[in-house]
């Protein structure tokens, strides 16, 4: 009995790592929707007074020549974004957010997608205490 019950928790938590988002869940998600494992950058903002924070999908991607990161690095800065959305608890708001967005990242113009993460002000204060003093 005991070595099923093992065998049972081992099934069992094999399933919840799988479903875990992290940072190559995250790239598939960009790849899928962009067709290119586009950076992605954190951008905090001041408008009126209101701290806010967003998630940038940039106009650069891992292989082209005058990108900044390995292969590695980028699986790693994409796997550190994925452990903030999961501490903020925004990584469903995030899927859904790529997967309905319109727009595209253009290089020709510099420009990035934005993708706010709708945070309230009071959880943003001690993330960033020295640029959202109110």
């Amino acid at each position: 009995m005991a070595s099923f019950r093992a065998t049972l928790n081992k099934q069992i938590k094999t399933t919840q790592d799988e479903d875990k988002f992290d940072g190559y869940k995250l790239c598939d998600l960009i790849v899928d929707k962009w067709g290119a494992p586009l950076d992605i950058q954190i951008k905090k903002e001041v408008f009126a007074g209101k701290p806010l924070l967003y998630l940038n999908v940039m106009w650069k991607y891992l292989g082209q020549q005058s990108f900044h990161l390995n292969e590695r690095e980028y699986l790693e800065h994409l796997e550190a974004i994925a452990q903030l959305l999961h501490k903020w608890d925004r990584v469903d708001h995030v899927i859904d957010l790529i997967k309905t967005c319109r727009k595209r990242p253009q290089a020709y113009f510099g420009y990035a997608v934005s993708l706010p993460l709708d945070l309230d002000p009071d959880s943003l204060l001690p993330i960033f205490p020295e640029e959202f003093e109110l």
